[in-house]
């Protein structure tokens, strides 16, 4: 469990990084895709359709499983 001071530290290291408009930009492959660089509700649609993970997301799953 993190302690109060570590938790604040970890909140202003991720605003810096969302605060950067490199970390901010669509990473799926599928551009064609209506949904294309509004990933929040690309994520909302998936859930609530209970569809598969997000091309953007395979693509994270599949490289962290390479590195095992």
């Amino acid at each position: 469990m993190r302690s109060c001071e570590e938790n604040y530290n970890m909140v202003i290291e991720n605003m810096k990084i969302v605060d950067d408009p490199e970390n901010l930009k669509c990473t799926c492959p599928n551009t064609l895709c209506v949904w294309h660089g509004r990933c929040r509700e690309c994520v909302a649609i998936h859930r609530y359709h209970e569809d598969h993970v997000p091309e953007c997301f395979q693509l994270i799953f599949n490289s962290k499983g390479e590195k095992r």
